[in-house]
Protein backbone atom coordinates (compact mmCIF):
# COMPACT_ATOMS: atom_id res chain seq x y z
CA UNK A 1 0.00 0.00 0.00
CA UNK A 2 1.18 3.50 -0.77
CA UNK A 3 0.67 4.79 2.76
CA UNK A 4 2.87 2.03 4.18
CA UNK A 5 5.70 3.17 1.93
CA UNK A 6 5.08 6.79 2.99
CA UNK A 7 5.33 5.71 6.63
CA UNK A 8 8.54 3.80 5.94
CA UNK A 9 10.10 6.77 4.14
CA UNK A 10 9.00 9.15 6.90
CA UNK A 11 10.69 6.88 9.43
CA UNK A 12 13.91 6.95 7.43
CA UNK A 13 13.76 10.74 7.15
CA UNK A 14 13.18 11.23 10.87
CA UNK A 15 15.91 8.74 11.82
CA UNK A 16 18.41 10.39 9.51
CA UNK A 17 17.41 13.84 10.74
CA UNK A 18 17.94 12.77 14.35
CA UNK A 19 21.31 11.24 13.51
CA UNK A 20 22.68 14.10 11.39
CA UNK A 21 21.51 16.85 13.72
CA UNK A 22 22.68 15.04 16.86
CA UNK A 23 19.32 15.46 18.57
CA UNK A 24 20.11 12.96 21.32
CA UNK A 25 23.25 14.91 22.26
CA UNK A 26 21.49 18.28 22.10
CA UNK A 27 18.62 17.08 24.27
CA UNK A 28 21.00 15.71 26.88
CA UNK A 29 23.01 18.96 26.91
CA UNK A 30 19.83 21.01 27.38
CA UNK A 31 18.75 18.74 30.24
CA UNK A 32 22.18 19.05 31.87
CA UNK A 33 22.12 22.82 31.51
CA UNK A 34 18.64 23.01 33.01
CA UNK A 35 19.66 20.79 35.92
CA UNK A 36 22.84 22.83 36.47
CA UNK A 37 21.00 26.13 36.39
CA UNK A 38 18.36 24.92 38.83
CA UNK A 39 20.99 23.62 41.26
CA UNK A 40 22.90 26.91 40.92
CA UNK A 41 19.78 28.92 41.70
CA UNK A 42 19.22 26.81 44.83
CA UNK A 43 22.85 27.36 45.76
CA UNK A 44 22.54 31.11 45.21
CA UNK A 45 19.51 31.39 47.47
CA UNK A 46 20.88 29.17 50.23
CA UNK A 47 24.37 30.69 50.59
CA UNK A 48 25.59 34.22 50.81
CA UNK A 49 29.39 33.96 51.03
CA UNK A 50 31.22 35.59 48.13
CA UNK A 51 33.20 32.40 47.38
CA UNK A 52 30.01 30.36 47.08
CA UNK A 53 28.38 33.03 44.95
CA UNK A 54 31.39 33.16 42.60
CA UNK A 55 31.46 29.36 42.27
CA UNK A 56 27.73 29.25 41.58
CA UNK A 57 28.03 32.00 38.97
CA UNK A 58 30.91 30.16 37.26
CA UNK A 59 28.88 26.93 37.20
CA UNK A 60 25.90 28.78 35.72
CA UNK A 61 28.09 30.36 33.05
CA UNK A 62 29.54 26.94 32.11
CA UNK A 63 26.06 25.41 31.92
CA UNK A 64 24.85 28.18 29.65
CA UNK A 65 27.80 27.70 27.30
CA UNK A 66 27.06 23.99 26.86
CA UNK A 67 24.04 24.77 24.71
CA UNK A 68 24.44 27.10 21.77
CA UNK A 69 21.18 28.93 21.26
CA UNK A 70 21.77 29.33 17.52
CA UNK A 71 22.21 25.57 17.11
CA UNK A 72 18.99 24.92 18.97
CA UNK A 73 17.14 27.60 17.03
CA UNK A 74 18.24 26.08 13.72
CA UNK A 75 17.22 22.54 14.71
CA UNK A 76 13.91 23.68 16.18
CA UNK A 77 13.17 25.55 12.96
CA UNK A 78 13.79 22.39 10.93
CA UNK A 79 11.54 20.39 13.26
CA UNK A 80 8.78 22.95 12.77
CA UNK A 81 9.18 22.63 8.98
CA UNK A 82 8.95 18.84 9.18
CA UNK A 83 5.81 19.10 11.26
CA UNK A 84 4.26 21.65 8.90
CA UNK A 85 4.95 19.46 5.88
CA UNK A 86 3.49 16.45 7.67
CA UNK A 87 0.37 18.44 8.43
CA UNK A 88 0.15 19.59 4.81
CA UNK A 89 0.37 15.96 3.63
CA UNK A 90 -2.31 14.93 6.11
CA UNK A 91 -4.65 17.66 4.84
CA UNK A 92 -3.96 16.67 1.23
CA UNK A 93 -4.82 13.02 1.90
CA UNK A 94 -7.89 13.95 3.91
CA UNK A 95 -9.22 16.14 1.07
CA UNK A 96 -8.66 13.47 -1.56
CA UNK A 97 -10.43 10.68 0.26
CA UNK A 98 -14.10 10.10 -0.36
CA UNK A 99 -16.43 9.64 2.59
CA UNK A 100 -16.52 5.88 2.05
CA UNK A 101 -12.71 5.70 1.82
CA UNK A 102 -12.43 7.70 5.03
CA UNK A 103 -14.78 5.34 6.84
CA UNK A 104 -12.77 2.36 5.62
CA UNK A 105 -9.50 3.95 6.58
CA UNK A 106 -10.66 4.94 10.06
CA UNK A 107 -12.19 1.51 10.63
CA UNK A 108 -8.92 -0.15 9.63
CA UNK A 109 -7.06 2.34 11.79
CA UNK A 110 -9.24 1.53 14.80
CA UNK A 111 -8.92 -2.22 14.23
CA UNK A 112 -5.15 -2.29 13.80
CA UNK A 113 -3.75 0.78 15.53
CA UNK A 114 0.03 0.84 15.87
CA UNK A 115 2.28 3.81 16.35
CA UNK A 116 5.20 3.77 13.90
CA UNK A 117 8.50 3.09 15.69
CA UNK A 118 10.09 6.33 14.50
CA UNK A 119 7.57 8.33 16.52
CA UNK A 120 8.60 6.40 19.62
CA UNK A 121 12.29 7.05 19.04
CA UNK A 122 13.04 3.41 18.16
CA UNK A 123 14.98 2.50 15.05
Amino acid sequence: MLQEECDRQAGLIVSEFRRKRGLRDKVSRVREAMASSSSVSVSLTSSSSSANLAAAAAALSAAEQKVAARDLDHVLGEIVLLQARSEMYYKFVRKRLTVREREKLFQAFDDDFTIPAFFLGRH
